[in-house]
């Protein structure tokens, strides 16, 4: 439990299933809302954290995500899922 909400460490997959990659970073509102709605469904477990700078542009989330936008999802079948609402 000491790597939850941590910038830079991601979370261990206990799991058998493969990690969901989810870019966010501390200040956006919309990051901290995704990480309740997954303790609340129980998907914790399986997410991969990638914690970036929300004054630079990650160059791992401009992959993922041209917009640049947290929080990102990136599944383990390479789905990208944008925007929390």
């Amino acid at each position: 439990m000491a790597a939850r909400g941590f910038p830079g460490r991601g979370l261990p997959n206990r799991g058998k299933e493969s990690p969901l990659k989810l870019y966010l970073n501390k200040t956006s509102p919309y990051a901290r809302l995704t990480m309740v709605v997954a303790r609340e469904k129980d998907l914790v477990e399986r997410l991969a954290l990638e914690w970036t700078d929300p004054w630079t542009d990650s160059a791992e989330l401009l992959r993922a995500n041209p917009f640049s936008r947290v929080p990102t999802l990136v599944t383990d079948d390479g789905l990208t899922i944008v925007d929390s609402a």
